[in-house]
């Protein structure tokens, strides 16, 4: 309940500083945290091409923060998406040859 809070009070903030989410966003943001969304009926309802970008390594000691199995479960969820893992964890991918990776990956959908 405390993580749910938590979120408020930043979507709260966002909004003063003018800065509106999208109500999806919020609500894909509540479900993962317990909100009482079910994530993958909510992807599956997803129509657009689509791409999860998957960093596979262990972000703390004990797994990565999306494991490969509920990466791939969303994306055959999903009516047009591609899976496509990058090496690293949530924040190393995001440097170096990751980055450049990720921004190939993207160019190229």
């Amino acid at each position: 309940m405390h993580q749910i809070v938590e979120v408020n009070r930043r979507l709260s903030c966002s909004r003063k500083r003018g800065i509106v989410p999208h109500w999806h966003i919020t609500e894909a943001i509540q479900g993962t945290i317990g909100g009482g969304v079910d994530w993958l009926e909510y992807a599956g309802r997803i129509t657009q091409p689509a791409i999860l970008i998957h960093a596979p390594e262990n972000y703390s000691e004990e797994a990565p923060i999306l494991p490969e199995a509920l990466a791939r479960e969303t994306v055959d969820t999903m009516k047009a998406c591609k899976y496509v893992a990058i090496p690293g964890n949530h924040i190393t991918m995001l440097y170096g040859k990751g980055a450049r990776e990720i921004a190939r990956v993207i160019d190229d959908f």
